[in-house]
């Protein structure tokens, strides 16, 4: 995932400054619902059973970088494709930390270009809860079981992509 996403978080930046985000908004949400549906069906739907491919991984990458790079918002493709290959918690916290690190470090000369590191830095204030939430975070992993986990992640995808949808329209 990391070289597509890597990809599409250099050209993100670039096509928020050509492109209307109101469409790419409402694909990604649409993608999102369809994802999610398909998670609480495919326990009946036994013959669409997730079946991993290597071309998966890369188109999810290019999607979570392309929406990092336009939106800063590229975790429910990737949440989505983790989700699917069922990691532990602590792993897929680790493996989302290492990928969303590296991708806002390659952004941020596409930012400096748009002026969104601007708005970033208006916002200092934010950086102010990073070890709250850091420690909080390291709690939760460590306390809950995997069923709960998947639960609370698809719960934040689906809130997150019907807001999503609503600021789109």
């Amino acid at each position: 995932m990391l070289p597509a996403g890597i990809g599409g978080a250099l050209i993100g930046p670039y096509l928020l400054a050509a492109l209307s985000p109101n469409a790419l908004g409402v694909a990604l949400a649409i993608f999102v619902l369809l994802r999610v549906a398909y998670n609480f069906a495919s326990d009946q739907i036994k013959q669409l059973a997730y079946q991993p491919r290597r071309w998966h991984a890369l188109a999810m990458g290019a999607l979570g970088g392309v929406a990092s790079g336009m939106f800063n918002n590229s975790g429910p493709p990737f949440n989505s494709y983790l989700l699917l290959q069922k990691m532990p918690p602590r792993i897929f916290i680790a493996t989302t930390t290492l990928f969303f690190a590296l991708l806002n470090l390659i952004k941020v000369p596409g930012f400096l270009y748009t002026g969104i590191l601007n708005v970033l830095v208006s916002v200092w204030w934010v950086f102010l809860f990073i070890p709250l939430t850091i420690w909080v975070a390291r709690w939760i992993i460590t306390h809950i079981n995997q069923q709960t986990f998947e639960g609370i992640i698809m719960g934040l995808l689906i809130v997150s992509r019907f807001l999503l949808f609503l600021q789109s329209r």
